[in-house]
């Protein structure tokens, strides 16, 4: 037998040790991390669901993140409530190396009489410091047909809610079905056909448990919105739920109940039954006609208006964003689509108004959002007007509105034609002037009499060098001038073989251009025109571009054509309608600068 070397034995125990001790560290590095990386501490509190009847169960939840375990938890608000003892569940997440960890305190609470509670703030105490959370409102409807059936082993209850609403009001019908025996296959019958009404159901159904006079239950819910087409009282007859009660058969067992219990070993037998609500009734009236204001389109719940203008300061030529956004519980279906109207001095485009439609326990929900792209053209102060939206209030009864306030849009003085450059000139002031004065004289005796230029005084000067001597000065100027000609000739004649050359390079920048970049084909444009007409740098607008081809003599129908496609441009890029600029959009594009291109006259 070979001894293997103590040095070799050495080493693998090295690495046997350090196999061992790894896992440790690991975890120390975990449990250390959060402190290193934890996001801020955060507290939240959350209500589910939000609407009860008296003795129904809902959850309240603190959610505690950024940090450990709470060293204690304060609920305030809970006086009148009947709080459990809180369940605990925790959630960690590692997302680009910064670690989000949150642990969530979940409380069973009951409400044993009606109202509206507003839960919390939650003080949550941390390390020795308090984090506060939100606060969370739970409404406590009463029990209504419950009452008195208490004590049966299952029931089922149906009620309507409001009892009285107003013709396009959104009404409930809210079914539950109680029991505190083994059951399966539980189905809802549905509503029968009754004139006048419509029934369609609002999400999914829920399940919850809720005590009753010291009795727990199972509760099966189903809530439907009720469509009424005329006016008039409405019964909603009995309606009906069937199952299948699971009874024992009575024959003793070795085995204590649980999965033995079942009809595949005989010990259990199932019984159909079917139970009845009470009948419902409830009645539908027209809206008044008094006091109704013009402009009203049915709209009826309570709603709230917003308007809200990002900037609130531009430049001439500059774009802002007007977004109004209507929202409330009710119809939301008839959310009108506003009008913006006319501004002196901008352009507006508007964009596609965008409507969300939703449904909970408590009814239709949703809001209504639109915007407009405003483009002012000279400075100045514009105001944007107020809107004003009428409704019906169910609450109060009475014909309402949701009105915005007038916005302000400062707009400073803008690019939009580039401002010529300076010309240098030299600048005599007339106050710099002074008298001549004779500061010496000559070698040669200067004349000062009307003798000095008599027949026969001093000599006579050849002709030619009276020229030469009077021009030569002038020699150095008419050289500059001639060579300031041939180059304005050359740069002249290159504008127009650029200007010649405008469709070429307008043609490479968009003909590889995607579906989203109606930005980028509208930049061109505006270049193209600026370099074929030799315009200084300017932002023209699509009524400017065909009084620019016009005066360029292209006819009148292909520069009406060249202000349609900017047009369209134009308002998709202030309006950011997306992806608008399609194959068929580019190659329509380049037909018309090609055609208004031969026919500049440049």
């Amino acid at each position: 037998m070979v001894k293997k070397p103590a040095a070799m034995k050495s080493l693998r125990e090295n690495i046997a040790n350090a196999f061992t001790i790894m896992p440790i560290l690991l975890i120390l590095a975990f449990l250390l991390a959060p402190g290193l990386c934890m996001a801020d501490v955060s507290v939240s509190l959350d209500a589910s669901p939000n609407r009860v009847q008296t003795g129904d169960v809902f959850n309240l939840s603190v959610t505690v993140s950024g940090a450990g375990s709470a060293d204690d938890i304060q609920l305030r608000g809970t006086n009148g409530l009947e709080v459990g003892r809180p369940g605990q569940s925790s959630r960690t997440s590692i997302v680009n190396g910064r670690i989000d960890r949150s642990i969530t305190y979940t409380y069973g609470i009951s409400a044993p009489k009606t109202g509206t509670y507003t839960l919390g703030p939650a003080i949550v105490t941390i390390g020795g410091k308090q984090y506060g959370s939100n606060t969370a409102r739970v409404t406590v409807d009463p029990l209504g047909e419950i009452k008195g059936r208490e004590n049966d082993a299952m029931f089922f209850t149906a009620e309507v809610l409001p009892k009285q609403a107003y013709a396009g009001q959104d009404i409930l019908c809210r079914v539950r079905f109680y029991w505190s025996i083994p059951l399966r296959d539980i189905q809802f019958e549905g509503f029968p056909d009754i004139e006048n009404l419509e029934f369609s159901q609002i999400g999914d159904s829920r399940q919850f448990q809720k005590t009753i006079n010291g009795k727990a239950f199972n509760v099966a819910e189903l809530v439907h919105q009720v469509i009424p087409s005329a006016t008039g009282d409405y019964e909603i007859p009995p309606l009906a739920v069937k199952a299948e009660v699971i009874k024992s058969s009575g024959r003793p067992s070795r085995f204590p109940r649980g999965f033995f219990d079942d009809q595949f070993f005989g010990n259990e037998q199932v019984v159909k039954t079917r139970v009845l609500s009470e009948p419902v009734s409830f009645s539908v009236k027209a809206l008044p006609t008094e006091g109704a204001p013009g402009g009203f389109n049915g709209l009826i719940g309570r709603f709230s208006i917003q308007a809200d203008l990002d900037p609130k300061e531009v430049k001439a030529g500059d774009s802002a964003t007007l977004t109004v956004t209507l929202s409330g519980r009710g119809n939301v279906q008839l959310l009108p689509d506003l009008d913006l109207p006319p501004l002196p001095g901008v352009k507006v485009y508007p964009s596609d108004p965008q409507l969300e439609d939703n449904r909970d326990g408590q009814g239709p929900f949703g809001k209504k959002t639109m915007q407009w792209a405003l483009v002012p053209q000279t400075e100045g102060d514009v105001a944007v007007p107020a809107f004003s939206v009428p409704y019906f209030n169910t609450g109060t009864g009475k014909y309402e509105y949701a009105k915005t306030r007038e916005i302000n849009l400062h707009v400073l003085p803008g690019a939009v034609h580039a401002a010529p450059a300076p010309t240098q000139e030299m600048q005599v002031n007339s106050a710099s002037k002074h008298r001549v004065q004779m500061l010496g004289e000559d070698i040669l005796k200067i004349h000062e009499t009307p003798k000095a230029v008599a027949p026969g005084m001093g000599q006579t000067m050849p002709v030619w060098l009276g020229v030469l001597i009077i021009g030569f000065p002038f020699l150095p100027l008419a050289g500059a001038l001639i060579i300031r000609s041939g180059g304005e000739k050359r740069a002249q004649q290159a504008g127009v073989r650029a200007s010649k050359k405008a469709y070429a390079a307008f043609a490479k920048a968009v003909r590889d251009l995607g579906a989203d970049k109606s930005v980028e084909a509208f930049r061109a444009l505006q270049e193209y025109l600026a370099l074929r007409l030799g315009l200084e740098a300017a932002t023209l607008t699509s009524h400017e571009a065909e009084e620019k081809m016009l005066a360029a003599g292209v006819d009148p129908e292909s520069a009406s054509r060249l202000k349609q496609v900017f047009s369209s441009l134009e308002t998709c890029v202030f309006s950011q309608c997306g992806s608008q600029f399609s194959p068929e959009v580019r190659q329509e594009l380049l037909d018309v600068v090609r055609a208004v291109d031969k026919k500049v006259k440049v």
